[in-house]
């Protein structure tokens, strides 16, 4: 922490990074707001989808390449990061001017996220659950163009890519299903 309260990021003095290495104490608190907020609504997809796992999921024919149960929770977990920041080097970019449309952008994924799990299991419609994820590899795809950070577009390419996989497993999981 420098002597104006301001947090120095990636541990570069000026002589080092041309760009903008300090973070004021009210963006480091966005950037943990946003990030408590992911990690919350994670938790309630949680809450949605492991009720229905033993039950009705477990009942569903799956394709092989479908990953065990556990490994979703991890991957989420390294995904929240990677989608929370993102939107956070974006609007340092585009500054305050931008926070507005940067938290519409992660409002929008975090609740498409959370709503695909209720739809996908809590009310057991994988189809409408295809649809609404196709809805949130769109609202990834605008982020990761409209952002002007190649930086936060790269973070989001796993996110795009998981989007995408799963959006596949659920087509399939749909068509083997019935």
């Amino acid at each position: 922490m420098s002597e104006s309260g301001q947090v120095v990021v990636f541990g570069a003095g000026e002589e080092e990074y041309s760009g903008e290495p300090r973070v004021s104490g009210g963006e480091l608190a966005g950037l943990v707001a946003v990030l408590l907020i992911c990690y919350a609504l994670g938790a309630v997809g949680g809450m949605v989808t492991g009720p229905e796992i033993p039950g009705w999921y477990a009942g569903l024919v799956n394709p092989a390449w479908t990953p065990p149960v556990w490994v979703f929770a991890p991957v989420w977990g390294v995904l929240c990061l990677m989608i929370v920041a993102p939107g956070w080097l974006i609007w340092r970019r585009l500054g305050e001017d931008g926070v507005g449309g940067v938290v519409g952008l992660l409002g929008a994924q975090l609740a498409l996220n959370c709503l695909w799990s209720v739809l996908f299991f809590r009310m057991q419609n994988p189809g409408l659950a295809v649809l609404e994820i196709a809805a949130l590899w769109g609202a990834i795809w605008v982020m990761m163009f409209r952002g002007r950070s190649r930086w936060a577009g790269a973070l989001l390419i796993p996110y795009v890519l998981w989007a995408g996989y799963l959006a596949v497993l659920n087509m399939r999981i749909l068509m083997l299903s019935g």
